[in-house]
């Protein structure tokens, strides 16, 4: 967990069109807390690799910690426009959705993820409380029901049944 360490021994050999040392270096100075840094080093790589989901998903750590979330969002689509059902992206605007209160639009992306992963423990009790925020009551039920048959001791999952 040296990051500082690591990135002094790829400083010598960087080369800005090299898509996997931008992609390491990426990854180490976000770890270093060196936030913008790490964002140069993945907006490189996505210019190098435009399509990759890989680097998309490492420029969403250090944009998340300046909490640059309108470029989040942005990130996340782009990552949807290449793979519209992919599990992160989804997953990740589902909650930021909830979060500011626009429950169908995080009702939509959760329901994607739920499609291909109809037992995850998260994504059901996220749509359980987008469900509840709706007004949608049976709905919040079901997927509580689902996620508290993954994790059956879930207080998180006890406690809002328990209001419904």
């Amino acid at each position: 967990k040296d990051y500082a360490s690591a990135i002094s021994v790829l400083d010598p050999f960087y080369d800005a069109n090299s898509y996997e040392i931008n992609l390491r270096l990426g990854w180490l100075t976000y770890y270093n807390g060196d936030f913008v840094k790490s964002q140069t080093y993945y907006k490189n790589a996505m210019k190098i690799s435009p399509k990759s989901i890989e680097a998309k998903l490492g420029y969403a750590y250090p944009t998340g910690a300046l909490e640059n979330w309108e470029d989040i969002i942005k990130t996340y689509n782009s990552i949807l426009n290449i793979d519209p059902n992919n599990y992160t992206a989804n997953s990740r605007l589902a909650y930021i959705f909830y979060v500011r209160k626009a429950f169908e639009k995080a009702n939509n992306y959760a329901k994607k993820v739920s499609e291909q992963y109809p037992f995850d423990y998260n994504n059901n009790l996220l749509l359980g409380k987008i469900n509840v925020s709706l007004g949608k009551v049976t709905l919040a039920k079901f997927y509580l029901t689902k996620a508290l048959l993954y994790n059956p001791t879930s207080n998180d999952v006890l406690d809002l049944l328990k209001t419904l």
